[in-house]
C-alpha cells in the first residue's frame, strides 16, 4: 500500500526499503525498466554507502557492465559464488621478459594470484577467455588492450587530452600516413612478389602509439632475403622487413616534403607549426608509455560472449600506471564498442536491458573547459545516455564531486539518489530540504529522487 501511494513500481532492482520515523519499514523501493533507462546518479562522500548500494544492484538478477577501479566488484561476486565474466585491461608492463607464447597465461596467473583463484593452464584457454575457478565463483576471463590499428583514425576523439590543433589535423595526418603505408606495401610486393594487402595488414597489426614517433615496425618473413634498404622508408635485414613508420610520421607532420614525393608524388608535408607537432608527440609518448595498446597475450573483445554480470577490472592500469588518463581511454574505448555493439542488436530488434555502472564517474566525465575536450566528453554521453535509452543502455553514475562532473551527466540523469553530503552539494542538486537529515547521515541512508516518484528516504540494502 506504501509503495502505491508513493508510486513506487512493484517490480525492479530493489535498492533499499522506506526509512521513516528513524527506522525501516518493510517495503522496498525498486527501480524498474523506465526508471533505469532514463539513468541513475548516486551522489555522496567516501563512505556514504555508494559502493555498497552499486554491490546491492550487481548482486540481483540483471545484465550488467560495472567498471571498477579497485577490484571491490570482482570480490563481491567471487563471494557470492557467481559465473561472471571479467574484462581485464593490460598493459605491456605487465608481461615484461615474458615470452609471446606464455603471455595470455601469465596475465591469467597475476589474476588468480590476487584473487585466490586456481592456477591456470593452456587447457583453461578456450575461445579467447582464459576459465578460473574461484573459490565457488567460475571466472571467464578476458585479457584485454586496445588494438591501435582499430582506433588510430579516431584517436583524437578517444582521448580528450589532445590539444584542439592537434584534433583538427589528425584525420589529414592518418589520411597521409595511410597513404604512405598503402605505397610501401606496393613496393614491397613488388620485390618480394607478394600480395600487397598481406603485407599491409602485417604492418597495421605491428603499429603502436611508439612506432609513430620513436620504434620501428618488423615485419617477419618466413624466408631471409639479401640485406637491401630503400630510401623510401623501409629496408630488407635477414628475416624481417624494417619499415621506418616513425619517420614517415615525423615527415608527414614536418617540413620533409622531398623525401615523401620519392615515396608518393600524391604525399606532401603538412608543415605543422613546431608547437603543434610537439603537442601530438607528447601525446602519443604518453599513450606509448601507458602501454595499453597491443599488448601480448590479450583477446578481442567479444560482447556477444559475456556472461550476464561483466566487471571490467581497472585495477591493473591504476597500479601499473597510477594514470586516470590512461583509464579514462581504456574506459571510453570500450564503452564506444559497447554503444556500437548495442546499436547493432537495437536494429534487429533486441531490447534487453543492461546496466552500465561507473564509481568515480568525475574522472571518466570531468568538467572541462577546453571545448574540444568538452565536445569528446559530451559526445560519448550523448551516445550512451540519450541515445542509449532506445538501445536498452542504463547508466549508472556515482561520485562524490559533483563539481568536477560534466553538467549533462546531471541533466540526463533522471533519478538521482543523494547519500551524506556537504549543504553546497546538496543546495545544488535542490535537495537542501533533506539537510537535516543528510548532512550527518550514517552510511546507506539516502533520499531518491525518480521520475516515478519523489522524495522517498531510503536505507540501502547490504544482501539479496
Amino acid at each position: 500500500m506504501l509503495q502505491d501511494a508513493l508510486g513506487i513500481p512493484h517490480d525492479g532492482i530493489k535498492i533499499g526499503k522506506i526509512f521513516s520515523g528513524g527506522k525501516e519499514i518493510d517495503a522496498y523501493i525498486n527501480l524498474d525498466e523506465e526508471t533505469l533507462v532514463h539513468h541513475i546518479l548516486i551522489i555522496g562522500t567516501t563512505g556514504s554507502g555508494k559502493t555498497t548500494l552499486l554491490k546491492t544492484m550487481l548482486s540481483q538478477n540483471i545484465n550488467a557492465i560495472f567498471f571498477d577501479r579497485q577490484g571491490d566488484f570482482v570480490r563481491h561476486l567471487i563471494s557470492r559464488g557467481e559465473e561472471f565474466s571479467v574484462i581485464m585491461p593490460s598493459v605491456t608492463m605487465m608481461i615484461n621478459d615474458v615470452p609471446s607464447s606464455r603471455a595470455s597465461i601469465e596475465l591469467g596467473t597475476l589474476f588468480a594470484e590476487r584473487y585466490n583463484c586456481s592456477m591456470p593452464v593452456s587447457g583453461d584457454i578456450r575461445d579467447n577467455e582464459i576459465i578460473l575457478e574461484c573459490d565457488k565463483s567460475i571466472v571467464h576471463l578476458i585479457p584485454y588492450s586496445i588494438n591501435f590499428i582499430k582506433v588510430i583514425d579516431y584517436m583524437h576523439k578517444l582521448t580528450p587530452y589532445m590539444s584542439s590543433m592537434a584534433r583538427v589535423f589528425w584525420p589529414v595526418i592518418m589520411n597521409n600516413f595511410k597513404k604512405g603505408i598503402d605505397k610501401i606495401a606496393e613496393n614491397i610486393a613488388l620485390d618480394l612478389s607478394l600480395p600487397k594487402e598481406r603485407i599491409e595488414s602485417d604492418i597495421y597489426k605491428l603499429l603502436t602509439p611508439s612506432s609513430l614517433i620513436e620504434k620501428d615496425v618488423k615485419v617477419p618473413l618466413q624466408k631471409k632475403v639479401n640485406n637491401r634498404s630503400s630510401p623510401t622508408y623501409y629496408s630488407y635485414v635477414e628475416d624481417y622487413i624494417k619499415i621506418d613508420t616513425s619517420k614517415l610520421f615525423r615527415h608527414i607532420i614536418g617540413n620533409e616534403a622531398s623525401t615523401l614525393k620519392q615515396l608518393d608524388k600524391t604525399l606532401s608535408s603538412l608543415n605543422l607549426a613546431p608547437q603543434t607537432q610537439d603537442a601530438i608527440i607528447r601525446v602519443l609518448r604518453s599513450l606509448s608509455e601507458f602501454g595499453i595498446f597491443n599488448v601480448n597475450g590479450t583477446f578481442e573483445l567479444d560482447f556477444q560472449r559475456l556472461k550476464k554480470k561483466t566487471v571490467v577490472d581497472l585495477s591493473w592500469i591504476l597500479e601499473y600506471t597510477a594514470s586516470v588518463e590512461a583509464i579514462a581511454i581504456v574506459a571510453y574505448s570500450i564503452l564506444s564498442d559497447f554503444y556500437s555493439y548495442k546499436d547493432k542488436l537495437y536494429k534487429k530488434g533486441n531490447s534487453e536491458l543492461t546496466i552500465l555502472a561507473l564509481d568515480e564517474a568525475h574522472e571518466y566525465f570531468p568538467q572541462t573547459k577546453d571545448e574540444e575536450s568538452k565536445s569528446i566528453i559530451e559526445g560519448l554521453l550523448n551516445r550512451l545516455m540519450r541515445l542509449g535509452r532506445v538501445r536498452k543502455i542504463s547508466v549508472i553514475l556515482a561520485t562524490h564531486m559533483p563539481d568536477d562532473l560534466n553538467p549533462l551527466v546531471l541533466q540526463l540523469s533522471n533519478t538521482k539518489i543523494v547519500m551524506r553530503n556537504e549543504e553546497n552539494v546538496l543546495e545544488k542538486l535542490g535537495f537542501e530540504d533533506y539537510a537535516d537529515i543528510l548532512l550527518t547521515a550514517p552510511a546507506g541512508l539516502g533520499v531518491v529522487r525518480s521520475i516515478k516518484f519523489s522524495d522517498v528516504v531510503m536505507k540501502t540494502l547490504k544482501e539479496i
